[in-house]
């Protein structure tokens, strides 16, 4: 869709919603939180993992 503004034409996008926007927002969120909370499960079971080889050595 084009608009014209001071004689300039002007492309316009569809309408957003806030709710659009917010649940994008809250979906690139819970993807990242999600990395980071494996990321930090990954870091616990080595280090478990580390200190069972200690205890039995």
């Amino acid at each position: 869709m084009l608009s014209v503004v001071a004689g300039i034409p002007v492309a316009l996008g569809p309408p957003l919603s806030i709710g659009g926007i917010v649940s994008g927002v809250g979906g690139v969120l819970i993807a990242v939180l999600g990395g980071v909370l494996g990321f930090l499960l990954l870091l616990a079971g080595i280090s478990w993992m580390v200190v069972q080889r200690r205890r039995t050595a």
